[in-house]
């Protein structure tokens, strides 16, 4: 499974969206236009928009880089979870002047970990059960066999396959 790119956006220092490149489009919801001007904060949700206000405040006061995990609400009401990791982009005085925000969808990494646990499981079962396994593909081919199998036919498991 590929893996998912990481959408970004860039706001001016209260959240309101000036660019929002296709990855935020696909995890927000809707088309670029129609998410300028729009505000972060209502694509958070309530204790996403708490951490926000704080974020900013730490922002305002000189602190660059803020990262925090928050459920996502889409244009369909759906919930992403996401990590969201917050820069300020400053001005010549120092002055926060706007915001670059890279959104990471957790679900994604979470779905990869859960198959991946459940193949090596699932593997782990076939390679060391007492029975023989022997999966044969719709042609007929051999596409893999434990070692319980081969060792009932008096093969090696890779004298199988093929």
């Amino acid at each position: 499974m590929a893996r998912e790119v990481d959408a970004h956006l860039v706001t001016d220092a209260e959240g309101r969206i000036l660019s929002a490149d296709p990855e935020a489009e696909a995890m927000l919801g809707r088309r670029e236009q129609e998410l300028l001007g729009e505000s972060v904060k209502g694509f958070l949700d309530e204790r996403g928009r708490e951490v926000l206000d704080a974020q900013l405040r730490d922002l305002h006061v000189a602190e660059p880089h803020r990262q925090w995990r928050s459920a996502m609400v889409r244009a369909s009401q759906d919930i992403v979870e996401a990590m969201i990791d917050l820069e300020g982009v400053y001005d010549h005085d120092r002055r926060l002047d706007g915001l670059r925000w890279r959104l990471h969808r957790v679900a994604d990494d979470r779905r990869v970990a859960v198959g991946r646990t459940a193949a090596e499981h699932y593997r782990w079962i076939v390679e060391n059960t007492r029975e023989g396994v022997w999966m044969i593909d719709v042609e007929g081919v051999t596409t893999y066999a434990n070692r319980r199998m081969a060792a009932m036919l008096g093969l090696e498991p890779r004298e199988l396959v093929g």
